[in-house]
């Protein structure tokens, strides 16, 4: 007698409605991560370089204060399109090859690049480099660890962002370490596991980031290790899972007044916590990711003229075309932009300083388009020809 098939357990519709696709780009998205160079660019172009208190009482010092906070919008980012990517793909029997392959074409080449660079800048300057040329190009970080993208935790132990050419590749050690642990999650957790697993890192990682406080290490540990910025991956992650579940969204989009609620409490909170009223310093990134998330539904759910107007098709969503062009050269062209111009570091105190950085910042943008155009995104078009996801075979 022939055996019956099992028939599939029936799912929770709301619970498995999914959202619009994330295989495309979504313009606010693009807007979003413009918004998170916009900032990081500021803080180092023109926040950071004027070498500072962190903060000292003026009114130029509280505007600027949180621009240092667009790298937690992006790992918000990240942990809600890998985490949103992989849901919808779960079910493909190619899910690892392909993910991986895509990941690989997207960061490595133009990643690459840029550390050769480095070895090569680091080679001709020798070791009796000194002064602006020992800032861009040292090996106070091992040379060797840029290739494996374990450059953060050698930054950690030493308490060093290492070379200002290589300083910014600890997010991309951070970001390609969660690669390598997300899809494994998805495909082999249920949905509310992965939630569970989301909040538990939420509440774990400032109790690590603590600990390493707490033991000296008070900066750059809780700062550029993955299990200490785990949070704000997580944030990212519900609210990938969230978009996905129509109830809920249905919800939230006849109430958008809680969205908007949402961003001046977390707001509230993270200004209590960096004015240390509420003496709990290790939580300010769990604040910034909080925060950062709540603008996230806002742009995504039943966004206003206003919202898509800011963050649609506009030059923060062209800005986010090219975001990680931007992002990993930025640091490396300021300072040689220094050296050739003005004989120093980069160090914002006058016209000829103010100058010098402003080309450097024009430099960035035509390099960081060029790069898109004719390097990262023929690629990217290669490696989603080659690469696609098939469905299961039954």
């Amino acid at each position: 007698m022939k055996a019956r098939r099992r028939q599939p357990r029936p799912s929770n519709k709301h619970e498995d409605w999914q959202g619009p696709r994330l295989d495309s780009r979504i313009p606010e998205l693009d807007g979003l991560r413009g918004l998170a160079i916009a900032l990081v660019v500021f803080w180092h172009y023109f926040v950071d370089i004027r070498r500072l208190p962190y903060y000292d009482g003026s009114w130029y010092s509280l505007i600027t204060h949180l621009t240092w906070s667009g790298v937690d919008l992006f790992f918000v980012l990240s942990g809600f399109l890998i985490c949103g990517i992989l849901l919808d793909k779960k079910s493909a029997s190619n899910y690892y090859r392909t993910f991986y392959f895509r990941r690989f074409y997207r960061i490595l080449p133009l990643y690459a690049v840029w550390i050769a660079l480095f070895l090569a800048g680091l080679y001709l300057s020798g070791r009796s480099s000194f002064g602006p040329v020992h800032q861009l190009f040292n090996a106070s970080v091992p040379a060797w660890s840029y290739l494996v993208f374990a450059q953060n935790f050698f930054m950690a132990s030493k308490q060093t962002f290492g070379p200002d050419w290589t300083g910014i590749t600890w997010s991309l050690a951070v970001e390609e370490q969660f690669y390598l642990i997300l899809p494994f999650l998805v495909k082999n957790l249920r949905v509310r596991t992965l939630v569970l697993s989301a909040c538990g890192a939420i509440v774990g990682a400032p109790m690590l980031r603590a600990w390493f406080m707490h033991h000296g290490n008070e900066y750059v540990a809780p700062y550029t290790l993955l299990p200490c910025r785990a949070d704000a991956f997580a944030f990212g992650v519900l609210a990938a899972v969230l978009w996905r579940n129509k109830r809920v969204c249905d919800w939230l989009a006849q109430r958008r007044l809680i969205l908007w609620a949402l961003l001046p409490a977390t707001a509230y909170g993270l200004y209590n916590v960096i004015f240390n009223r509420w003496r709990l310093p290790q939580t300010q990134y769990s604040w910034l990711a909080a925060m950062y998330t709540a603008l996230l539904l806002i742009v995504l759910i039943k966004p206003g003229a206003l919202v898509r107007a800011v963050f649609g098709r506009s030059p923060l969503a062209s800005l986010g075309s090219v975001a990680y062009g931007v992002y990993v050269i930025h640091k490396g062209v300021l300072g040689l932009s220094f050296i050739a111009i003005v004989r120093d570091v980069p160090f914002l105190h006058d016209a000829s300083t103010f100058c010098t950085t402003l080309a450097s910042l024009l430099a960035v943008l035509l390099l960081a388009a060029f790069s898109w155009r004719f390097f990262e995104r023929p690629l990217i078009q290669v490696a989603h020809v080659r690469f696609q996801y098939k469905a299961t075979t039954t």
